[in-house]
């Protein structure tokens, strides 16, 4: 059997006398998936993924599914059945599972990840990982493709798991995401290490690292990635995995602030042996200040005191050798103190003045609402329980965007409305999976107005997707 028998041309067949093939999903070298129902039910939509039979490891791989289906983890997606089925004289070994409302592959066609919603992917991604690991299991396939949300929930796939310190088992050609030593050495959590540095870059650019398996030479991580992502990236694609960050490594990188190598960039050698000098002249400089101002009392001591010991007249002030000594030192420490309190104070009031304002992302979504204008003609809104609503606002959410919506975003946001109704906070009950839908979902919120008397709270629901958004007040 050849990579072409399981194609799109077997939607219309029944899996097992069970699943019937709704939707082609998409497929790799040498297996396909398909959209279909939960027991024909129709009331939940799942995938399910073919391997042919035929296919040397199938039995195995029948195995290790069901030996994945006893895994529980809040973000692995579990594997909801296993077993063998039939298309026409070709026989197949399949698993079925949940089917993803977004896909980070998909979201990669259209845009970027923000700098934090890479930091937040972190969080449940690391999670997933180190549970697999801890059951001795490699993910051995991480990348955009395989990062779901289910049910506003981030989950790691499970349908290709390896065991650690085993042979890897590979059902299509080795790409970028693939430790350079997958095929050749036994599984290990390092080659997760590698595909998750590929992935934040990939996250962060669109596109992975650069990277030429042939070459044997480290992958190119692009100018412009943000700290940590530039620095872990760099870490985790290490050619010899003995030189690869750890995903422990990782999880405490990411607790970093995020900055840009513009911003605070890292001094050279160079350019700290030049600082070390400046600061070094510096203190020759004030040491030499000290001396001359300690010569010149003692001068005039010994010139202008009277020869017949009785006390000076107080025309001139002579001050006491421990004063000139100590002086200028109190004079620094007293001025370091002044710079400190006012860099402090500076800081201070930098921090308020950013709080008061929106970032620019935020700015520019503000002005692009102003006119309340849909994005396009099907983000219909449909608006339930609107009848106190004086104005209304809708996420300004590009059909782009939306097309990476695979199922519903939903966005629920908790309101403070004034006794002029007009919108006084917010906060998120439930922000999804998405911080991107989310922060439109908030933007817009808080441009709602309502009838004067409708003081109090109000919960508002975004419902995002590819057809076009819906909102409702409780």
């Amino acid at each position: 059997m050849n990579a072409l028998t399981i194609s799109s041309e077997w939607v219309g067949h029944v899996i097992d006398n069970r699943f019937p093939l709704l939707q082609w999903l998409g497929g790799a070298d040498r297996s396909g998936v398909f959209l279909t129902e939960l027991d024909g039910s129709g009331s939940q939509r799942v995938a399910i993924k073919l391997i042919p039979a035929s296919y040397a490891n199938a039995q195995g791989q029948l195995v290790r599914w069901a030996e994945g289906a006893k895994l529980s983890h809040s973000h692995l997606q579990p594997l909801l059945h296993t077993g063998r089925g039939q298309v026409d004289t070709c026989g197949v070994v399949y698993c079925v599972t949940e089917y993803a409302d977004e896909v980070l592959a998909d979201i990669l066609k259209e845009r970027a990840l923000e700098p934090e919603e890479v930091k937040q992917m972190l969080v449940p991604l690391l999670d997933a990982l180190f549970y697999l690991q801890s059951k001795r299991y490699v993910h051995g396939h991480l990348k955009p493709s395989n990062i779901l949300v289910v049910r506003n929930k981030l989950q790691l796939s499970t349908d290709g798991l390896e065991v650690a310190g085993e042979p890897g088992r590979h059902f299509r050609a080795l790409g970028v995401y693939d430790a350079p030593e997958m095929g050749t050495a036994m599984m290990a959590p390092s080659a997760d290490v590698w595909s998750l540095g590929m992935t934040l870059v990939a996250a962060l650019t669109q596109t992975p690292a650069q990277w030429d398996r042939e070459t044997r030479r480290e992958p190119v991580v692009p100018e412009g990635i943000p700290q940590p992502f530039a620095r872990m990236a760099r870490e985790c694609l290490r050619m010899d995995p003995a030189q690869r960050c750890t995903l422990a490594d990782v999880n405490k990188a990411r607790f970093e602030k995020i900055r840009s190598d513009e911003e605070t960039p890292e001094p050279s050698g160079a350019a700290v042996y030049e600082r070390e000098e400046r600061e070094g002249r510096r203190r020759g400089l004030m040491v030499a200040v000290i001396a001359a101002v300690a010569l010149l009392a003692i001068f005039a001591v010994v010139h202008f005191w009277p020869s017949s010991g009785a006390k000076p007249a107080p025309t001139h002030a002579v001050v006491p050798q421990a004063a000139v000594s100590a002086g200028p030192t109190n004079t620094t420490a007293a001025g370091d103190r002044e710079n400190q309190a006012a860099e402090t104070k500076h800081e201070q009031a930098a921090e308020a003045a950013r709080l008061e304002k929106p970032s620019p992302e935020v700015a520019e979504t503000e002005s692009a609402q102003k006119e309340s204008v849909p994005s396009r003609s099907a983000s219909t809104t449909a608006v339930a329980g609107s009848g106190e609503v004086a104005e209304r606002v809708m996420p300004d959410a590009p059909q782009s965007a939306l097309d990476t919506i695979h199922g519903t975003v939903r966005v629920r946001i908790r309101l403070d409305v004034d006794a002029s109704g007009n919108v006084t906070g917010g906060t998120f009950e439930d922000a999804g999976p998405s911080q991107y839908f989310a922060r439109l979902a908030m933007d817009a919120a808080r441009k709602w107005r309502f009838a004067p008397g409708a003081a109090g709270e109000r919960v508002m629901e975004f419902d995002f997707r590819q057809t076009g958004i819906e909102a409702a007040v409780e």
